[in-house]
């Protein structure tokens, strides 16, 4: 509470909440804005991802969704992500790791990180009502 006095007496009034569903909203509007174009977008947290072929549709995009939820115009802090290469297109094998099979069947079946965690939270939660 002390450290965020400023906006401290909206703690607990459901002000949050209220952004989090704006700011759903505005990142709905523009994945379906995309989807009836049929171009591919990702959401990520606060941005999106797509191919860099349509950079320049996704920020028109963006503020109209704001503006439409909002009412304002936004603020766009635009980050451009460098360009990914195989590696083993590239200088052969990088110590990057193990490899990584390009198998979605594959990648799909593996239990590994959050998957296991999530069956370790589901056993607990099982063997509680025991």
């Amino acid at each position: 509470m002390t450290f965020h006095q400023p906006i401290a007496h909206h703690f607990y009034t459901g002000a949050g909440l209220k952004l989090q569903r704006m700011d759903s909203d505005i990142a709905e509007k523009i994945l379906l804005h995309f989807a009836q174009k049929g171009i591919a977008i990702l959401p990520l947290h606060d941005s999106f991802l797509m191919h860099n072929g349509y950079e320049t549709w996704l920020e028109p995009a963006m503020r109209q969704a704001f503006e439409d939820v909002v009412g304002l115009p936004p603020k766009i802090d635009r980050k451009v992500a460098s360009r990914w290469i195989d590696e083993e297109d590239e200088n052969g094998d990088e110590d990057l790791g193990p490899g990584t099979t390009k198998d979605v069947y594959e990648l799909l079946a593996s239990r590994n990180g959050h998957d296991r965690r999530l069956d370790a939270f589901y056993s607990l939660k099982v063997n509680t009502k025991k």
